[in-house]
């Protein structure tokens, strides 16, 4: 099992999810089951960042439930820790124009994220 495909948005690894794998080449109608990006939908409204700044601000929900099993901070970071890992090649198996969707989409992706601001909108909806 191939186990290094990971959301753009959250770091999730999508090779733990069966629907991933059963549609693995159109990952562009895959939704994430952690942050709920849909791939294919989602990226022609928001540029990734944008989407992930609105999932962080929100209070990283997993799944749409900010309380859900096995989700803490240190799952959370560890899972950030995953955009180091992302590899934007899945796209071109995928029929997607390439090309324009890295100019348009991820002309500003980075793997970079703030731990401090990520750990203050956790304790925000938490308290």
């Amino acid at each position: 099992m191939n186990n290094s495909v990971y959301c753009f948005i959250c770091g999730y690894n999508i090779a733990e999810d069966a629907d991933f794998f059963n549609n693995a080449n159109n990952i562009r109608f895959y939704m994430c089951p952690c942050c709920l990006f849909h791939y294919g939908i989602d990226d022609g409204m928001y540029k990734l960042m944008e989407y992930r700044q609105s999932w962080i601000k929100k209070g990283l929900p997993f799944g749409g439930e900010l309380i859900a099993p096995k989700w803490n901070i240190e799952a959370a970071v560890k899972q950030l820790n995953n955009l180091s890992k992302c590899n934007f090649s899945i796209f071109s198996k995928a029929n997607v124009n390439w090309e324009n969707f890295i100019k348009v989409q991820n002309a500003e992706w980075t793997s970079e994220f703030d731990k401090e601001y990520i750990k203050s909108n956790w304790l925000k909806y938490r308290q």
